[in-house]
């Protein structure tokens, strides 16, 4: 079975009742623009998605599972619709189409060196503060962070129905960081360490950096 892609439509005013903000950060040598806060109002409560079960279930449904760099920002997606009572533009979802740069393959029809265009679920917009004031931002559905240009991750990723763009499996089980062969969570920091999908996650994460380390250690 493939995952389930969150479109549910969800205004600002809800966004502000549920969402938090942490700051992003980028390499020292990074030449992109100064990085804008993040909104996250990710999790199973606000969207329709399935979790996976195990660790197993994460592989057997991905198409292909790399280590990959992000190397561009491509395009982004935003259902958005005019809210005549607040006099302003409403987004509801979204996502921003980012292309990787395949550094190695450990499951699936794909040959290094190929680009994948991965979609992330957030997207740039403005917050609208209770005292009225506005502040450029990221706002994002899900609990994992936005890619950093420059860095490798571990990606578990399936093929997006009729489009050419992949999805990571199960949305934030499908992305970790990936450093000198250490694997690292890529959740944001101020997740709910109380809540299930968290918990599933740390469980699910012990076995990928097990995994790993077992495919490492085979490779040498």
């Amino acid at each position: 079975m493939k995952r389930l892609f969150p479109f549910v439509m969800i205004g600002i005013c809800c966004l502000t009742a549920c969402g938090s903000i942490a700051e992003t950060e980028s390499p020292a040598d990074s030449k992109a623009e100064p990085e804008l806060p993040v909104y996250y109002t990710g999790g199973s409560s606000t969207m329709d998605r399935r979790l996976p079960e195990s660790y197993s279930e994460l592989v057997n449904c991905s198409d292909v599972v790399v280590i990959a760099e992000p190397i561009a920002e491509k395009e982004q997606f935003i259902d958005k619709s005019y809210d005549a009572n607040l006099d302003r533009m409403l987004a509801g979802s979204g996502r921003t189409v980012v292309t990787y740069k395949v550094d190695r393959v450990l499951a699936g029809d794909i040959q290094e060196g190929d680009t994948l265009d991965i979609n992330e679920y957030h997207y740039n917009w403005v917050w609208y503060e209770e005292d009225g004031t506005t502040t450029d931002c990221i706002i994002s559905f899900s609990n994992e962070k936005p890619s950093v240009i420059g860095e490798k991750y571990l990606l578990y990723l399936t093929k997006r129905s009729n489009e050419e763009t992949w999805d990571f499996t199960f949305s934030e089980y499908g992305i970790y960081t990936y450093d000198d062969k250490t694997v690292g969570s890529w959740l944001r920091e101020d997740m709910d360490q109380e809540s299930w999908d968290y918990k599933l996650y740390q469980m699910i994460f012990q076995e990928v950096a097990a995994q790993m380390t077992e495919s490492d250690d085979a490779d040498q």
